[in-house]
């Protein structure tokens, strides 16, 4: 007979399906598990207190505090956690499908809520015919105090550089479909498939990859696989967090004649100058525009 739990454990959650989650413990030794209505909708990431349910499965007791934490509204428009205790959000792009620039930016304010660092990562650098095209991109992103870096998963170009860069991280990986996420994450995991197989044996199923996934990494830190999305709206975002999220906007705005200006229309705005001489990236200053809008929409609703 296998040893019985103690009454409670620690333990992280490291995959998160539709009707369960799977609990790893301090022993490494993986968990199908329920949650009781008060412990809440634990994600990948979380820390959690777990019991036994019988049966060979656990219920989760409580979540215990989370250090950061990534939301989306959902289609009810409530916030729903996505992942927890991330230090870096790692957002990849790729010039097919498309960059998605407002995406970029939703994700960027996203990091600046949660007390995380930013990485923006342009996969598929092998389709840009003329990468100094970007360079006027990437220079607003430099302004916005966000690396990139340029890869290319399926050559492995770029990788070590991206991978000097998560070392002792827990970087969380988001981004739309079809952008190369899963080939970046098979360089950090090379054993993906074989960690993915142990899920599945552990009882997540065969959606497995549908599934946000925890990995720890070999030298220290983990990523966290999270499905793609089309869109990720900021309505459960602050209007003073979306403001600051533009960090260059806000720190430009510091010589402003008033304020509380909103960089709209305010005479001695520094942000419109700015705009004027082109030494702001004028489609950091639309999203700026369009994603103050929405917050200020969503206060009012």
């Amino acid at each position: 007979m296998p040893p019985k739990l103690k009454k409670t454990n620690t333990g992280r959650i490291v995959a998160v399906h539709r009707s369960h989650w799977l609990i790893q413990d301090q022993q490494e030794k993986l968990h199908k598990a329920t949650a009781r209505y008060k412990a809440g909708a634990p994600v990948v990431g979380d820390l959690v207190q777990f019991s036994d349910a019988g049966g060979g499965g656990v219920h989760i007791d409580s979540i215990e505090e989370r250090e950061s934490t990534l939301q989306r509204i959902d289609r009810r428009g409530q916030p729903k956690p996505l992942a927890a205790n991330y230090t870096r959000l790692v957002v990849v792009c790729a010039p097919a499908p498309g960059i998605d620039r407002l995406l970029i930016d939703q994700y960027l304010i996203a990091a600046d809520h949660g007390g995380v660092r930013p990485l923006l990562v342009i996969n598929k650098s092998d389709l840009i015919e003329d990468v100094s095209g970007l360079d006027p991109m990437l220079a607003a992103y430099q302004k916005a105090h966000c690396e990139t870096v340029l890869t290319c998963a399926m050559q492995g170009d770029g990788l070590q550089n991206l991978a000097e860069r998560l070392r002792g991280e827990v970087a969380v990986f988001v981004g739309p479909s079809g952008v190369g996420k899963s080939s970046i994450i098979q360089h950090f995991v090379p054993d993906r498939e074989i960690r993915v197989g142990a899920l599945s044996a552990a009882g997540m199923g065969s959606h497995t990859t549908t599934a946000s996934v925890w990995y720890d990494l070999e030298g220290g830190g983990a990523v966290i696989d999270s499905p793609g999305v089309r869109e990720f709206r900021l309505d459960h975002i602050p209007v003073e967090i979306v403001r600051a999220g533009f960090w260059e906007i806000d720190e430009m705005g510091q010589g402003c004649k008033f304020s509380n200006c909103s960089h709209r229309h305010e005479p001695e705005c520094v942000v419109l100058e700015a705009l004027q001489e082109n030494t702001l990236d004028e489609l950091r200053y639309k999203n700026y525009l369009h994603l103050l809008a929405e917050a200020e929409a969503a206060v009012r609703n």
